[in-house]
């Protein structure tokens, strides 16, 4: 076909057309397609600009919450950049009320009050980005993003376990919500766990198989803290720190940094541990006893010879007696230790001890080591009274029977036996102070024995008294000079005091009790000699803890080292010992106590529970305290504050009681104490933690080794990180 020249140019003309079309549609979608991508960044990153406001709104919030216990001061305005942790009003047009603010963009966030989830606090965060018109400044786009955070205390309180190793440092742990146990603190042999040993600041994990759940941590807070051991949800006890004797139990000497399992027989379960120093012992699921450890002294207790025993790194079951239905053949948890010795109490009241007994703390009327368990006592046997709690301080025993009576045996140095009947000895001849041929009248030193003519007891009006004759030591007629037994009668003549310089002092002369040549006796001026030194002897039979009558009945013990203190259902606290600090609260100080005083408390308030610590009492004054939770809720403690764990904003030793600061009893209610080497240790009704005190090595969880003398509750010990969602 032949087209004509005006026919072609008809055709073309349209098919421009048609493809500038085309191309402009193409170029539109182009744009298009381009400004909506540019849109979605926009979007993106103005949302992240909005997460990281609302992110910064939960980092104050949790803020405020550590620095005030976990209370939140917020509770009806929100809180904003430009506010306090009280809340407030937004604000406009100053720096202060915006994260963030550049050019035409600006962050903020808003954060509401906290709801309140018993365990930690549920917070919520607007984050918010704001897109400023050049003109007027005006907003022209806003972008927002929402955040939720679980912030604050997620700890199981029955798995709170402090330790100390004297001479080195003290450490706690914690087990969280999350099922993690942490711990901080002094980490010179690895036992927290971690696979370090250098102490740690802030908590950190103590590492075990993934599988098991810890339930329960047992450690030492009487100076031998140099291991512990962590009992699981699936009955394995693991074990970490000095291993040197192999007291971990797993079969070998090495010291663990991350934690070992203790080897039991096959088919065997763990329920509850006790650790010395050197020395493990753990009740299992069978209702035997295993220990492993250093043999010395017969601490293991399998009846074995002492001389030339080796240590056993594979536990060994203590030789109690074979547990049947018969309820004195099965340990109970109340099983304790230190030094060299263990004593354990059976459901069916018995006590049993075993190992170093050179100060008679097992009360078999010897100074001779055991390595087979012996009864102490008649308790728990027919028509005797049954043993309901014992505690030991590694000298001295104390046993409290369902009579509400406690007897105790052991050292006696400072007079923590605080017990009626025992002997005086005199330094300088060995002998001790008795009545001659019990005669009733004529004191002497002779040599010591168990007669009766040497019982004597400390009263608290000041008498030395002997029971069998119902007689006091007394200067004859006030003269100054002669020493006889006479009619106790609360005179001058009759009013002694056991000086730190170990005489026998009668303040109404001025004279000390004096041995002038022989065996004779009597009162002259006070000297160096040690004619005029005596000295508290060791029981090795049990003696009468001498409560007096109006004291109530004693409902529980607690002792470390050289003095002890009991609770009793009157609430009312009474210790006897070493009290060199004040440490037993009474007003005074004085490093013999040999009868029980009493711990001040305000007016109406009770004890409702009591804690002691002490390390190395005489040479080390640092670290001996007496603690009471008051019926008011606060904490009331008295003796050395070196480092200010008495928690009452000073350093200054106190005899008198004085109450902890922060643990105010209305807000913050104290429910339990634990302390050693000057570190205090409170636990609170809300289950927060508070610590106060030495932070030598960080224990104080607060991620420095700053000393303080003012209780907090810090984050990194009562909380998890920040969980956001």
């Amino acid at each position: 076909m032949i087209y004509s020249h005006e026919s072609q140019k008809g055709f073309a003309l349209p098919t421009i057309l048609i493809a500038s079309v085309i191309m402009l549609t193409v170029l539109i979608s182009a744009v298009s397609s381009v400004a909506s991508i540019n849109s979605s960044l926009d979007q993106q990153y103005y949302s992240q600009l909005a997460r990281e406001a609302a992110d910064a709104g939960i980092a104050r919030a949790n803020s405020c919450l550590s620095d005030n216990a976990y209370v939140p001061q917020w509770t009806v305005k929100p809180l904003r950049p430009n506010t306090s942790c009280t809340g407030g009003d937004a604000c406009t047009n100053t720096a202060s009320c915006f994260v963030h603010s550049q050019g035409n963009v600006r962050t903020t966030f808003s954060v509401d009050p906290p709801q309140d989830q018993t365990v930690s606090q549920l917070v919520t965060a607007v984050g918010k980005v704001e897109l400023l018109r050049s003109t007027n400044g005006g907003v022209w786009r806003t972008f927002t993003v929402t955040t939720s955070a679980r912030v604050g205390i997620d700890l199981n309180l029955n798995t709170v376990a402090f330790g100390y190793a004297g001479g080195y440092g003290a450490y706690f742990l914690t087990t969280a919500a999350d099922g993690t146990l942490r711990g901080v603190g002094f980490n010179g042999w690895g036992q927290l766990g971690n696979g370090s040993y250098a102490d740690t600041l802030t908590p950190t994990i103590f590492k075990m198989n993934n599988d098991d759940r810890p339930i329960s941590v047992f450690t030492n807070f009487v100076s031998g803290g140099y291991a512990l051991m962590v009992l699981t949800d699936k009955g394995t006890m693991y074990g970490a720190g000095f291993n040197g004797n192999g007291q971990l139990g797993d079969g070998t000497t090495s010291t663990r940094n991350i934690a070992s399992p203790f080897i039991f027989p096959g088919g065997v379960k763990g329920k509850f541990a006790a650790l010395g120093g050197f020395s493990s012992y753990v009740l299992a699921d069978n209702n035997r006893i295993y220990a492993s450890g250093a043999c010395g002294s017969g601490a293991l207790g399998y009846n074995y010879t002492i001389a030339g025993c080796a240590d056993i790194s594979t536990p060994v079951a203590v030789a109690l007696p074979t547990p049947t239905s018969d309820t004195n053949t099965i340990p109970t948890t109340n099983m304790v230790t230190d030094y060299k010795s263990v004593i354990v109490r059976m459901q069916g009241g018995r006590v049993y001890g075993w190992g170093y007994n050179a100060d008679g703390e097992l009360a078999d009327g010897t100074t001779t080591d055991s390595a087979i368990p012996k009864q102490i006592g008649l308790y728990g046997n027919t028509s005797q009274p049954k043993a309901s709690q014992v505690v030991f301080d590694g000298v001295s025993t104390y046993i409290l029977d369902d009579s509400g009576t406690i007897n105790a045996s052991g050292s006696n140095t400072y007079g923590q036996l605080g017990a009626e009947k025992i002997n005086i000895g005199h330094n300088s001849t060995g002998k001790c102070l008795d009545n001659a041929g019990q005669d009733g009248l004529t004191v002497q030193v002779y040599t010591c024995n168990t007669s009766v003519a040497q019982e004597w007891t400390f009263r608290s009006d000041g008498s030395i008294y002997l029971p069998n004759k119902d007689k006091c030591l007394d200067n004859k007629s006030q003269d100054g000079v002669t020493v006889q037994l006479y009619t106790c009668n609360n005179s001058a003549a009759q009013q002694f005091v056991l000086r730190d310089d170990a005489t026998i002092y009668l303040p109404a002369k001025n004279v000390c009790l004096n041995n002038p040549s022989a065996a004779t006796m009597n009162f002259a001026a006070c000297t160096t000699s040690s004619a005029q030194k005596f000295n508290l002897k060791d029981s090795t039979h049990l003696v009468k803890f001498a409560l007096p009558p109006s004291a109530g009945t004693p409902i529980k013990m607690a002792t470390d080292q050289w003095f002890t203190s009991v609770l009793t259902d009157t609430g009312e606290v009474w210790s006897a010992g070493a009290n060199n600090n004040g440490q037993l609260g009474d007003g005074a100080a004085s490093l013999y106590q040999p009868y029980p005083v009493k711990f001040i408390l305000p007016s109406g308030v009770t004890a409702t529970d009591v804690f002691v610590s002490a390390y190395l009492t005489t040479t080390s004054p640092d670290y001996d305290n007496v603690f009471v939770v008051g019926s008011d809720g606060k904490v009331y403690g008295a003796g050395s504050n070196t480092f200010g764990q008495l928690g009452d904003g000073t350093t200054t030793n106190r005899a008198t009681p004085v109450a902890m600061q922060v643990i105010n009893g209305t807000t913050v209610k104290a429910k339990q104490v634990q302390s050693g080497y000057g570190t205090t240790v409170v636990l609170t009704e809300s289950n927060k933690i508070y610590t106060v005190g030495n932070n030598g090595n960080g224990q104080l969880g607060d991620g420095t080794t700053t000393n303080s003398s003012v209780p907090k509750a810090n984050r990194y010990t009562n909380v998890l990180p920040v969980t956001n969602f």
